[in-house]
């Protein structure tokens, strides 16, 4: 994506920079689309293709692949939690108001949304707003394509405005609703062919401008964009491969020394057998040889190719993650946690812009703050697949070096360690009183046995 400047004029956009800025956007919006083209599986390099009548054109939605991989491995919901760092009253109850918000707005699968779009686009977008009665903060996911966040010209640009726009059902000429979000307020146009009309203006509380923006990485560039030919290539080789596989089907019938008439070759056609051959008489198909293994060795290549360069593991291959050993297993995900580490760090930086934003209507009725925004811990978890072998191993070298506690802690299925550590000490102690029973009763036993050198 394109990062959008621009100098503002007495703390405004000029009527000509949201047009220009409205104009670039649009034209930016094909390859936009493009993207979103690779991960709804209608990928533009095999399917733009100018084939011949008969060619396959076959797309195979890796894009999807990919972009799933990476929200499920991230971003889905339960994975981002949130803690206060504070114990007291006031943070306790600014935390609990902050969840309540989060709970309203499906938070956890805005989440999801988010970074679906982030991975796909290099971008996505999140815009604050207040429309209810109880003056709470209301936040969404906006589209891409409808949204252009504009930053100023510092050497660390700073975001100084949002333009959210969408088309209107003018039939005479290209027409948008317009709605530009700045630090103090909106500013509401309509944009009629080349006739730009303000209509109204808004204050809000938020004192900045209420956009999240979550960047992907500093190119802004979405996690697909680089791996485009490879997806093409594969695309084009199952393609050609089908291709190939037709013309064996529909192959020319060559026949040496017989000479077939209309009935036979009708029979031959209906019953796929044909008699009457002599012993130097020959058929075969006027074809090329296929190479299966060599195409198949070529795909095998193309696929790894894509999740290198990608840094998102091949998922579907169970033959590393069967691994006995957890070595294996660790080496796979190492590399795509070095691409989930760069995303995630911008992606906290939005989430923090986030609860700011949410803090600030929360304190505007009061006039002073209600709580601090930093006193907020944003937990990242990472969806793991379970090697419970590996784990296993690891806690079994590691017992009697390093606490019981933070051992437990490691094991995926145990989500209290405090409590298992409890629930141990129980049956330990249940297992000892069990064997004093067992002395006790025994030793009842002998004292109640009549004493062996009694005489008669």
């Amino acid at each position: 994506m394109k990062r959008y400047k621009a100098l503002l004029t007495e703390g405004r956009l000029t009527d000509d920079q949201i047009k220009k800025l409205l104009s670039t956007r649009e034209e930016e919006n094909s390859e936009l689309q493009r993207l979103q083209r690779y991960y709804l599986g209608d990928n533009p390099g095999i399917m733009d293709r100018l084939i011949s009548p008969g060619q396959n054109q076959v797309p195979v939605p890796y894009g999807r692949l990919l972009v799933t991989i990476v929200v499920g491995f991230m971003y889905k919901a339960g994975l981002i939690s949130y803690a206060s760092t504070q114990e007291s009253e006031e943070a306790n109850s600014y935390f609990d108001e902050l969840e309540r918000i989060f709970g309203e707005n499906r938070e956890a699968e805005l989440n999801t949304e988010l970074g679906k779009d982030q991975t796909i686009f290099g971008e996505a977008y999140e815009l604050h707003y207040i429309d209810n009665d109880e003056g709470i903060d209301q936040f969404a996911k906006v589209p891409v394509f409808d949204f252009i966040p504009v930053y100023n010209y510092d050497i660390k640009p700073k975001l100084i405005a949002g333009i959210r726009y969408f088309r209107t059902a003018e039939v005479q000429h290209q027409s948008y609703h317009i709605e530009v979000y700045y630090a103090d307020a909106i500013d509401y146009f309509d944009l009629i062919g080349a006739a730009l009309r303000k209509t109204e203006t808004k204050s809000h509380p938020y004192g900045q401008v209420p956009v999240v923006v979550y960047r992907n990485n500093e190119e802004l560039k979405g996690d697909l964009e680089h791996i485009q030919k490879l997806i093409d290539s594969y695309d084009l080789l199952i393609s050609t491969f089908l291709d190939d596989e037709q013309k064996f089907a529909e192959a020319i019938l060559l026949i040496y020394g017989k000479y077939l008439d209309t009935e036979t070759v009708e029979k031959l056609k209906k019953l796929r057998v044909i008699d009457g051959l002599r012993e130097n008489d020959r058929l075969e198909y006027l074809t090329k040889d296929l190479t299966t293994s060599g195409r198949q060795d070529l795909l095998n290549i193309i696929r790894q190719e894509i999740h290198r360069q990608s840094l998102i593991p091949d998922m579907v291959d169970t033959s590393v993650l069967g691994q006995k050993s957890g070595e294996a297993f660790i080496y796979l995900f190492a590399l795509f946690e070095l691409l989930a580490g760069e995303k995630q760090s911008y992606f906290a930086q939005g989430l923090k812009k986030r609860i700011q934003l949410i803090t600030s209507v929360m304190s505007y009725p009061k006039g002073s703050s209600v709580g601090n925004p930093d006193e907020i811990k944003i937990n990242f978890t990472r969806n793991l697949p379970k090697n419970l072998v590996m784990y296993a191993d690891m806690v079994s070298k590691l017992w009697g070096m390093v606490s019981k506690k933070t051992l437990l802690s490691q094991l995926p299925f145990i989500d209290n360690a405090e409590t298992e550590l409890e629930q141990l000490e129980e049956e330990e102690e249940s297992e000892v009183d069990a064997l004093q029973s067992a002395e006790e009763v025994l030793q009842l036993y002998k004292q109640q046995q009549p004493s062996g050198d009694q005489s008669a």
